[in-house]
């Protein structure tokens, strides 16, 4: 059935417009997050040293003198920038994640309010959505495999290992709710699902897992519960700052996320729910890459990882302007896709070097 073409007011229209310039946008960020972030090697003299150990050859520099020393930039997009701009690039790209992030989730989806004319899945394409939905209990048992064999690392890199266990298993308690509110409610399709326990369910446990992990990665020894650190500058000091705040409001907006669904309903609650998670999400990318490592697959394994979860959000943006039930694939297929790099980021843990230094030190300070 098509839509008459009175079925959108005007301002639904504008607010498609501008979401679909917010969704460009958001990808430009992301693009620029993925630059900041891009290791550099440096060479001096005929040897190599990656960005990890600059502060030991710099240290070194200062007591033998300095030596001339050629940067190469072996496939970073930054190398054109200024040396300003190079020396601060992780502000830069914690900064464009973040708008990334809040960018996706800053409009409601406008076809949502008009689901009567979304045209339901074929007998062939419900069968894909299905079965991308039932990929995620492989791809969190990996993901648990990988945190049981290594264990021993990771015990000694973040705050909880038993915490992350559990956040898997609430993810997937909340994959199980969620395909029981699909195929009871809404055959399998993205209209308007019931404010109901399963819907209810299917939002706690799946939200509240992804928040429990972000907190369970954080460095081990570094209690929840602290005051922040300014002995090391007032910026660092500030970072850590939010850094405490953040996990605390990790941690509220999971305990009183069923209060808010009682409230507000489902699309209400969603609101705060997307938003805790887009905290949840940076906060993952980056303790995975740290916390983990820091390697070359922890980075991009937590890249990926939120990547992909705001390619979910995008799918659905565009789903919401386009109204295309087989999206659903794609937007359910992401957020399963996440758990691909996550589980490539547990699997490369690895020890601290001993020469091993931050790398910056506002990503020191967020990721506390």
């Amino acid at each position: 059935n098509e839509a008459p073409d009175d079925m959108y007011p005007q301002p639904v229209n504008m607010m498609c417009s501008r979401s679909l310039y917010l969704a460009v946008a958001c990808f430009l960020c992301c693009i620029g997050s993925s630059i900041g972030f891009a290791p550099v090697r440096t060479v001096v003299g005929a040897r190599s040293t990656t960005n990890q150990q600059l502060e030991s050859l710099y240290r070194s520099n200062q007591v033998s003198g300095p030596r001339q020393s050629t940067l190469l930039y072996s496939g970073n997009p930054s190398k054109s920038l200024t040396s300003k701009v190079n020396k601060n690039k992780h502000k830069i790209a914690a900064l464009a994640i973040v708008l990334a992030g809040i960018g996706f989730t800053a409009y409601p989806s406008p076809c949502f309010a008009a689901s009567s004319i979304l045209s339901g899945l074929t007998d062939g394409e419900r069968i894909v959505v299905i079965i991308a939905h039932y990929l995620a209990f492989p791809a969190c048992t990996l993901a648990m495999y990988a945190l049981y064999k290594k264990m021993d690392i990771i015990q000694q890199r973040i705050y909880s290992p038993f915490t992350l266990m559990v956040g898997l298993v609430c993810i997937q308690l909340g994959l199980a709710f969620e395909m029981g509110n699909h195929h009871y409610t809404t055959d399998w399709g993205l209209k308007i699902a019931k404010t109901d326990l399963i819907n209810g369910s299917f939002g706690f446990f799946t939200f509240g897992g992804n928040k429990i992990n972000a907190i369970a990665l954080k460095k081990k020894g570094v209690p929840l519960l602290r005051c922040p650190d300014f002995s090391k500058g007032i910026i660092n000091g500030l970072v850590d700052l939010v850094a405490i705040i953040g996990d605390l409001f990790l941690l509220i907006a999971t305990i009183i996320q069923p209060l808010l669904y009682v409230m507000l309903g489902r699309a209400g609650s969603n609101s705060v729910s997307i938003l805790s998670s887009t905290v949840a999400g940076v906060f993952t990318l980056i303790r995975l890459w740290q916390h983990l490592g820091p390697n070359t697959y922890t980075f991009w394994g937590g890249t990926l990882f939120f990547v992909l979860v705001l390619s979910g959000v995008g799918f659905n943006v565009l789903y919401s302007m386009i109204c295309v039930e087989f999206l659903h694939v794609a937007i359910g297929g992401s957020f399963v896709g996440a758990m691909i790099p996550f589980t490539i980021a547990l699997w490369n843990a690895e020890l601290p070097g001993p020469t091993d230094v931050d790398s910056g030190e506002v990503i020191k300070g967020v990721v506390g």
